[in-house]
């Protein structure tokens, strides 16, 4: 895991692995994220939206996860995925 997480917070993820935030080269360049990691103890997902009724950001994530690994795994393209995304949203969270 500690081979992993400098790769893969170097890409732009968040890792679980406090190794990767005392990193050198991570720290380089991405400097906020050592003030960031203080905050995950307190951190706490959106559930509440003044515009979308059952809003969750969770929900979200997931529905955007999924159309992203299809693109990535070349189910469809980039632009299906996107559109994909967007109609399962729509569908998903109700304006008020």
């Amino acid at each position: 895991m500690d081979l992993v997480a400098p790769v893969f917070t170097m890409l732009g993820g968040l890792s679980p692995c406090r190794s990767a935030y005392s990193n050198r080269d991570i720290s380089e360049q991405y400097p906020w994220l050592s003030t960031a990691r203080k905050s995950f103890p307190t951190a706490q997902r959106r559930s509440n939206s003044t515009y979308y009724q059952n809003f969750s950001e969770l929900q979200l994530e997931t529905i955007l996860a999924a159309h992203v690994q299809q693109a990535v795994l070349g189910v469809c393209s980039p632009e299906e995925a996107l559109k994909q995304a967007q109609e399962d949203c729509n569908r998903y969270f109700q304006p008020w």
